[in-house]
């Protein structure tokens, strides 16, 4: 099967040790998606409106799924998850949120967004592996 029919997973995450972990992940589990990754939260909303560089929707089809970090620079991942819960394009898109901190006042903060579903970071590749399994599962059946 060819990337351009795999369902898309955006990676936000600005920590070059935790996208190789997740990218390491995705191949470890042979699970059927294509990561696309952005390292800001200002980039992943021109990822999905497609604007500059992220305008060729061949090489970057809209996302399935978006899984995204909380702290990043410009734009933090609750200043994004806000951004795309308000836009009526993205209002259903389902969002993983990841986090290094195990405050439940986060969580509960990212909740009240709709998000699907938050994880604090693992420490491990087996970690990754867990979330990008239960992010498997967010895709409609029909994408894959």
């Amino acid at each position: 099967m060819s990337d351009t029919k795999l369902p898309t997973v955006l990676v936000v995450e600005d920590s070059p040790d935790d996208l190789l972990f997740i990218q390491r992940a995705a191949v470890r589990t042979n699970l059927q998606m294509s990561l696309k990754s952005v390292t800001s939260g200002d980039e992943a909303i021109s990822y999905l409106l497609g604007e500059g560089s992220y305008g060729d929707r061949n090489i970057y089809p809209l996302p399935s799924v978006v899984l995204t970090d909380t702290r990043m620079p410009r734009i933090s991942g609750l200043e994004l998850v806000t951004w795309i819960r308000q836009q009526d394009d993205f209002k259903d898109l389902p969002i993983v949120v990841m986090s290094s901190s195990t405050d439940t006042d986060n969580a509960k903060r990212f909740a009240a967004f709709g998000i699907s579903l938050y994880f604090v970071k693992p420490m491990s590749i087996r970690g990754f592996e867990e979330i990008l399994r239960e992010v498997m599962l967010l895709i409609p059946q029909n994408q894959e």
